[in-house]
């Protein structure tokens, strides 16, 4: 299985607000569409951005590498879904990084999770180590992503607040697949 998590900057150019509405209503739906598509899902962010310029982090399954490098030069990918990032995200700005090892988006023990991007997370949480196939962005940082889950959603932007790097707080959105082929 090839599982790649996206971190993708919003358009400055449009509001957060716009961007958030707009990926959780209509992107994700046009999404699910692309062929080889195993899995699909959005980790809507739980607290606003503080400079009005927000991130949205989304998650993709396919069968293979190859099913992926087909599904992305798909006509229905650079026709539709291309066209559709670039209407609310910074598509020149995005960072990908294949999950190497760990589980593909943890086992859900709650509502909210918080993802914690860097090397070492807080003590106190029980977090699911992914070794990623690339350093996450900022200096200094590895490759490693932590994740945890809780019912408590104070909870979840308080221990996301406190990285003093980058973590998100979210809601993870799993979307049901509509096209699972790989002709497009």
């Amino acid at each position: 299985m090839q599982h790649r998590i996206f971190l993708v900057a919003t358009r400055a150019d449009v509001l957060w607000d716009e961007a958030r509405r707009h990926w959780q209503e209509r992107h994700g739906e046009i999404f699910v569409s692309t062929p080889g598509l195993r899995r699909y899902v959005q980790n809507r962010p739980l607290t606003e951005p503080g400079q009005g310029r927000g991130v949205v982090c989304s998650e993709t399954s396919f069968d293979s590498r190859q099913a992926e490098r087909a599904a992305y030069s798909s006509r229905y990918y650079q026709d539709v879904v291309a066209a559709d990032e670039a209407r609310f995200l910074d598509r020149e700005g995005v960072w990908n990084a294949r999950v190497v090892s760990g589980a593909a988006a943890g086992e859900p023990a709650g509502a909210y999770r918080v993802l914690w991007f860097d090397e070492k997370p807080p003590e106190g949480e029980r977090w699911s180590p992914l070794q990623l196939s690339r350093p996450v962005p900022g200096p200094g940082r590895g490759s490693r992503l932590y994740s945890t889950w809780t019912d408590d959603r104070d909870l979840a932007i308080e221990i996301a607040e406190g990285s003093g790097g980058l973590a998100l707080a979210c809601e993870p959105v799993p979307f049901p697949i509509t096209c699972a082929t790989e002709d497009a």
